[in-house]
């Protein structure tokens, strides 16, 4: 589906063409790029494996994992403010494009950042990182870039660090749903954070960013945590080569 709505959609815009148009001119185009998408989606596999079997390798050989949530990772979620309001008065087409906007430029900030995409959902996208630091830079930056863009709305992001598992290329367990619950309290253009994680983020890059004073807020099938808001001080904005 990406493959060839990538297609459709450079038909629209480089040649003019309407969406039917569009279409029948990916569906002829398909046959003479088969060869090209192939050795593509190969590429992409044998560098996905390398790296998935790098970091598994690295874990082995800790001692102190733990067996039910063995996998130490920074989460993230981040959502387009006032999306299901915006999905109303727009048309599809607009809509549509809003939408790749924000998860082509949060792709390229996860990537650039160090992190993963483990999933998006319309208006979400979910991210994971292999450090604290790296996290915390991917968080604040879609936060600063996504809100400074004048063609998306702000985002609101949820980051927190901790033990998860994964299954099936997705993640589970209390971190993951911490960082989706605190995602829904934070204000536009803000990230929030855990006590823990904020300490995690302190001890990894001292003085990187700065933080809030602490407020305690109540969070759906949670219960009371004490969160902060999270900004850029020190560290150096991500630079993404465009």
């Amino acid at each position: 589906m990406w493959i060839t709505e990538a297609l459709v959609d450079e038909a629209k815009h480089a040649d003019g063409l309407d969406d039917a148009q569009a279409r029948q001119q990916m569906l002829d185009s398909v046959p003479e790029l088969l060869e090209i998408f192939e050795s593509q989606v190969m590429y992409t596999f044998r560098r996905q494996l390398a790296a998935y079997a790098a970091r598994a390798g690295s874990e082995v050989l800790h001692r102190d994992t733990d067996e039910l949530f063995p996998l130490q990772r920074a989460v993230g979620f981040a959502d387009l403010v006032q999306f299901t309001r915006l999905a109303q008065d727009l048309p599809g087409a607009e809509l549509a494009d809003m939408v790749g906007r924000f998860e082509s430029v949060s792709r390229d900030i996860i990537s650039v950042g160090g992190g993963r995409v483990v999933k998006t959902v319309g208006d979400e996208i979910m991210f994971l990182a292999d450090t604290p630091e790296d996290g915390a830079q991917i968080a604040v930056s879609l936060a600063e870039m996504i809100t400074e863009s004048p063609d998306l709305p702000p985002v609101r992001v949820g980051l927190a660090w901790g033990s998860m598992f994964s299954r099936y290329g997705d993640v589970f367990g209390p971190t993951v749903n911490l960082a989706a619950r605190m995602e829904s309290v934070a204000r536009p253009g803000a990230v929030v954070v855990d006590a823990d994680t904020a300490s995690a983020i302190s001890q990894a890059l001292p003085g990187g960013f700065s933080l809030s004073d602490s407020e305690e807020v109540e969070l759906h099938g949670i219960g009371g945590v004490h969160v902060q808001e999270m900004r850029r001080d020190r560290s150096s904005r991500l630079d993404l080569g465009l």
